[in-house]
């Protein structure tokens, strides 16, 4: 249903404005109007003008606002940690706080860069971890006695082996060798070994055939590739240890400044939320007023908490609601327990006019009532109960989820009620196993029964559809729009009784 609303006018000192607006942000029930022009009358709103911030607020808020952000780039920085529970008031040190976050980004900003490089690193390396098996054994199968270089080469397909071998002998003639062996993902991996000052011409001729020599990261390239081959484990190992030692230091950082950090958050979002909604404050030469909505059963004790909080300096005053305003009245919407999952859908949609009907209570009536008229099998209702049963013990943290399992929970419900009235087990094996007779009629063979079922539940649907809509045009003096809802209905009904 929709929540009656009205119209309210607080006025009080300037002096305690700050102190206005954090409690009535803390009671979440007024809605502020950024545009006071039309809810007041003209020469009310010539007296007063839009609330400007003085030196020190302006001051606070951008305080606020940097250090909110710094906070925010900080924990991006940080790793995914638990909150744990702390006492830390940050309202005292908060001043401290903001000196330390400098250095802290700074420190966190330098272990994240660290982190980025052994990162990098380790991929790297790792593309040579496959051909690593095979360039060892073909290594050790190397005499390194004279002055010898060895020069890896990645082979596409094994045909092109050939071609490679007939390149390297037209560029130093015998005075190679070459040893093959297969990676374990099959990539043919070839060592040319000849004398050192051969090696230019070999590679020249590496270039002419497109078959480049086997390139190692930057940091192993000075070494021969005998050490890089060597090197090349033991550098993936100190590289791993290197990042689970910088991955410690930000946990650990996490686990010690995070809840402090998000404590002071909270605190900060809180005060410029108040600053922020100076926006909608209007002034005089002496007090502030506020304009706005809330909810009219909950005025009076609104009203009382600021007679008790303020001792009578701030007042509220309940405004008179003109037909003008119903097109600028916010929409809230409370329904019962049973209904409240069914919002889901009354939200894909536009929220109704304030003056018109919450269509969620016909949705929670109508939907499941249809949902089962259509499945309507005891089986399938059990199993879809199942699933909204798992979906509400696994999810019932996840508010949207919670109230699709509850949805479903009540077509399952419907489904198993229609199932019983069809006589419907699986189908038609109830009847033929169990001896299920059906409550209401056979769907599967009376066939015009069921037609003027679903018939009748689509006519009540329509038609309470069309008196609701125009009940809710005459509300808003819409008479024409009216009378021709009544008028739809009259037909309908008309051509029925025909």
């Amino acid at each position: 249903m929709i929540i009656g609303m009205s119209k309210v006018e607080i006025a009080g000192p300037k002096g305690r404005l700050l102190d206005v607006l954090a409690l009535i942000r803390r009671e979440g029930i007024v809605q502020l109007e950024t545009d006071i022009h039309g809810l007041v009358p003209e020469d009310d709103a010539r007296r007063v003008r839009a609330l400007l911030l003085d030196e020190n607020e302006l001051s606070a808020k951008l305080f606020y606002e940097d250090f909110n952000r710094k906070v925010h780039d900080l924990f991006a920085l940080l790793p995914p940690t638990p909150l744990r529970q702390t006492y830390f008031d940050p309202a005292k040190f908060l001043p401290l706080l903001a000196q330390l976050l400098p250095r802290h980004m700074e420190r966190c900003r330098s272990l994240q860069n660290l982190l980025e490089e052994c990162r990098t690193s380790r991929d790297e390396l790792r593309r040579f971890v496959v051909l690593l098996p095979a360039l060892r054994s073909l290594v050790e199968g190397v005499d390194a006695a004279g002055k010898v270089e060895l020069i890896g080469v990645t082979v596409r397909r094994p045909e092109l082996l050939d071609v490679l071998r007939e390149a390297v002998s037209q560029a130093v003639g015998s005075r190679f060798d070459m040893l093959t062996a297969v990676a374990e993902d099959g990539t043919q991996v070839a060592l040319l070994v000849t004398e050192a000052e051969q090696a230019s011409r070999l590679r020249e001729a590496l270039e002419r055939t497109k078959m480049a020599e086997l390139s190692f990261p930057a940091e192993l390239s000075g070494l021969p590739l005998a050490k890089k081959i060597a090197s090349l484990g033991d550098r993936l190992e100190e590289l791993a240890a290197q990042q689970h030692t910088v991955e410690a230091e930000l946990e650990q950082f996490a686990r010690q400044w995070k809840p402090i950090y998000a404590s002071s958050l909270e605190l900060v979002e809180e005060r410029l939320a108040v600053l922020q909604a100076t926006s909608q404050v209007y002034e005089t030469d002496l007090c502030f007023v506020l304009l706005g909505w809330m909810p009219a059963r909950q005025i009076d004790s609104l009203r009382a908490r600021l007679q008790a909080e303020f001792e009578g300096e701030v007042v509220l005053e309940e405004l008179a609601l003109l037909a003008e305003d119903l097109e600028r009245v916010p929409v809230l919407l409370r329904n019962p327990r049973y209904f409240a999952p069914f919002e889901i859908f009354s939200r894909l949609l536009p929220l109704p006019a304030y003056a018109s009907f919450d269509p969620t209570p016909f949705m929670a009536i109508f939907f499941p009532l249809i949902f089962g008229m259509i499945l309507g099998d005891v089986v399938y209702g059990l199993v879809l109960l199942l699933l909204a049963l798992v979906l509400l013990w696994r999810l019932k943290n996840r508010p949207l989820v919670r109230d699709g399992a509850r949805i479903l929970g009540v077509c399952a419900a419907y489904t198993i009620l229609f199932g019983f009235l069809y006589g419907e087990f699986l189908g038609e094996l109830g009847g033929q196993v169990l001896g299920l007779e059906p409550l209401l009629f056979d769907r599967a063979r009376a066939i015009v029964p069921t037609i003027w079922f679903a018939l009748s539940v689509g006519l009540v649907h329509v038609v309470l559809g069309l008196l609701f809509g125009a009940v809710g045009a005459f509300r808003q003096r819409h008479s024409r729009q009216a009378l021709f809802k009544l008028l739809s209905v009259g037909v309908m009904v008309g051509v029925a009784g025909l």
